[in-house]
């Protein structure tokens, strides 16, 4: 039986690698018939991929033919040691450098959305960084190789981790228009509450075929022909290529900086589609494990940030927007983000057979209300909730960044509003019907100063909405906390209910019907829609038993980023939402969800238009009537030439696209940065200055 296996692994690579050698003849003989000019001859070759693909299977048959032959010369060079020595060498690393060249291939191709003629456009235009990144990647699989020694496995096991890498890749950019960071790896532990959100949308038939090809290949592996390097030899190759590896993977503090520079290969760390667009996923990838989150202002210094601190100390003022509608003793405070809530009547072209959202619109009509400008669209909530809790901006963070992951621990407590409604006397409670580890919220809730968190584990209320639990067991679990609670409450609240994925199989009889679109995204959008319905109710539920309540309660309510609605953005393309609009318009579009802020108490309905999260806190706490510190004051200050503030698009006061900053903008987008960048990265020499007033 090994007899017979190694007599069929023999064959096999005698196969493969006639195989190999007519493509590698071919492609010779059209590079060379070309005037040995590369792009011509790629170009012929996408043009007649299968005739060229029959070409090669043509050659490598009629080279099968002279296996009797081939087995000779063989034979003749296994009796010559430094001969045979040199072709194991010299197979080997063809090998290792093909299976860099097929990965690196495979993950350009998930950067063009699996389009193979599209991958190979870009390494025609790019083939510095695609070969940059071949030698890059031929570093791995050599690692791979010295550690097992195996030539064969080396390869599957490399080849499957490169192919996996560039599939969850692909989908994250197909559900999210987003490109896969470093960062997102922190959530493996939560794979089990991932993967159903996604599992409707993942080939299982690819994938099951890939894995049985896997098994068999790992199966002929022991009957494959050996080509052995010998173990000390490995072992000192080891720390040499881990040691190259570190140095072309943190290249901006090594001696490989240098080469890349040469090249004018830089990353573009302001724009990470551009990024993964213009350096391909490789290095675009490698570029986010840069660190650097927050890249330290030019002009960061304590005598600097101080100086600015002490003149906001000075300026800060007591201030509500109206003074006679002051509540008589301090109000509750509710957060309430709700997950991908939208207005679905946006779509243009499209109807519906009711409105599902009336009495959230009705109470956007009689209270201050507008849109929030999202810093994310699709996913990434702890960032949106990040900007309402703190104040601080996403938009001067690294795009990709995370910094409930990244950045909160790595720091002293930074301050926020949940630490100062604690210095004001309140009760604070952080609510998220999910799993209390996702995105680190356990710890991080605990950092910003929460007296309690309440999880999926820990709730009372445990109505569900298809996986999620429903919309109508948080309004009763807000309630139920401001009743348990004598003091002064603030809730901040993450909901669940129309969490991804909308596949229309989560509701038996959705109550509105959609018309306009295709049969393959008409369920889909009539799922969301019923979830949404279902929102609108729970909100009037919630406002209802509020107005009940004998204490003065505020509530501000948004949603924290637009849904997802079929691959890349499908849904959004058939019904030609924001067709024709410029990039910053289109930027915007696929930011704005609607939000409000509702009172049991008189309030002056206003229209706050299209307001990033960041400016929340200063804002909530002037409607309260509370004492606003300096930093607050100054996003007041801030709010007052910018409504809007991601890193791409600024709005300015009266909704509209700043295209050139006034001096005064640019100062004040200078200090915010500063301030920002000492109280979440730096020192924090301002935070008694700015949250405390001391001096």
């Amino acid at each position: 039986m090994k007899q017979a296996m190694q007599k069929v692994g023999a064959g096999i690579a005698f196969v493969v690698g006639n195989l190999f050698i007519s493509l590698l003849v071919l492609s010779i003989y059209q590079w060379a018939s070309h005037s040995f000019q590369t792009n011509p001859a790629i170009d012929w070759v996408q043009v007649h991929t299968k005739f060229f693909g029959m070409l090669v299977l043509i050659g490598g048959g009629l080279l099968l033919l002279t296996v009797p032959l081939q087995l000779k010369l063989l034979v003749k060079i296994q009796e010559h040691k430094v001969l045979m020595r040199g072709c194991k060498i010299l197979i080997l690393l063809v090998m290792l450098i093909a299976s860099a060249v097929f990965v690196n291939f495979i993950f350009q191709a998930a950067e063009e959305f699996m389009h193979p003629d599209r991958a190979i456009d870009w390494i025609q235009e790019n083939r510095a960084r695609f070969l940059i990144g071949v030698l890059y990647l031929f570093l791995f699989a050599c690692l791979f190789y010295f550690v097992f020694g195996n030539v064969y496995l080396s390869m599957i096991l490399f080849t499957t981790v490169g192919t996996a890498l560039a599939y969850v890749h692909y989908n994250k950019m197909n559900f999210r228009s987003e490109p896969l960071y470093p960062a997102d790896f922190q959530q493996l532990g939560h794979m089990k509450e991932v993967l159903p959100m996604i599992a409707g949308y993942l080939s299982f038939g690819r994938i099951t075929a890939v894995l049985v090809a896997i098994v068999i290949l790992l199966f002929l592996v022991p009957f494959l022909p050996k080509i052995k390097t010998v173990w000390w030899a490995r072992l000192v190759l080891i720390p040499v290529t881990a040691f190259l590896l570190y140095s072309c993977t943190y290249y901006e503090s090594t001696f490989v900086k240098q080469g890349l520079e040469k090249l004018e290969i830089k990353a573009v760390g302001w724009n990470q589609l551009t990024n993964f667009k213009k350096n391909g996923f490789l290095f675009a990838f490698v570029s986010n494990l840069q660190g650097d989150q927050f890249k330290e202002p030019d002009k960061y210094n304590k005598s600097q940030v101080t100086e600015i601190a002490q003149e906001l100390q000075k300026e800060s003022a007591v201030s509500v927007f109206n003074p006679d509608t002051k509540p008589k003793e301090k109000p509750n405070i509710i957060y309430l983000m709700s997950e991908a809530f939208w207005d679905p009547t946006r779509l243009p072209n499209v109807t519906f057979s009711a409105d599902p959202m009336p009495h959230i619109r009705k109470l956007m009509k009689e209270y201050p209300s507008g849109n929030i400008l999202s810093p994310m669209f699709g996913g990434g909530t702890a960032n949106v909730e990040f900007e309402a809790l703190t104040g601080y901006s996403m938009a001067f963070l690294k795009e990709g960044t995370i910094p409930y992951q990244e950045m909160i621990e790595k720091q002293p407590p930074v301050p926020t509003l949940v630490s100062t409604l604690n210095n004001m006397g309140y009760y604070t409670t952080a609510y998220h019907p999910n799993n209390k580890v996702f995105y680190k919220r356990n710890r991080v809730y605990d950092r910003f100063g929460f007296n309690d968190f309440i999880s999926v584990e820990d709730i009372t209320f445990k109505k569900y909405s298809g996986r999620y639990v429903a919309d109508e067991s948080v309004s009763k679990e807000i309630l139920k906390v401001l009743k348990d609670h004598k003091e002064p409450t603030f809730v901040h609240s993450v909901t669940m209910q129309n969490h991804f994925p909308y596949r229309g199989d989560r509701y038996e009889h959705p109550d509105i019907e959609v018309s306009g679109l295709s049969k393959e995204q008409t369920p889909v959008l009539e799922e969301y829609v019923e979830g949404i319905r279902r929102s609108d109710v729970a909100m009037q539920m919630l406002v209802d038993e509020l107005e009940q309540l004998d204490e003065p309660t505020i509530v501000v309510f948004w949603g924290d980023h637009l849904p997802i609605l079929g691959d890349n953005k499908a849904l959004y393309k058939e019904t030609h939402f924001a067709e024709g609009k410029s990039k910053a318009e289109e930027d915007v579009m696929y930011s704005k969800t609607p939000m409000f802020m509702y009172a049991n108490f008189p309030i002056e309905q206003k229209d706050l238009g299209t307001v990033s999260p960041v400016f929340f806190p200063s804002m909530v706490l002037q409607y309260a009537g509370l004492e606003v510190s300096p930093f607050y004051s100054f996003l007041s200050e801030v709010h007052s030439e910018f409504n809007g503030i991601k890193s791409n698009v600024k709005l300015d006061d009266e909704n509209q696209i700043i295209t050139d900053l006034t001096d005064k903008q640019k100062q004040l987008l200078n200090q915010y940065r500063l301030l920002e960048y000492d109280l979440l990265a730096g020192k924090q020499y301002t935070e008694s200055l700015l949250y405390n007033g001391n001096p």
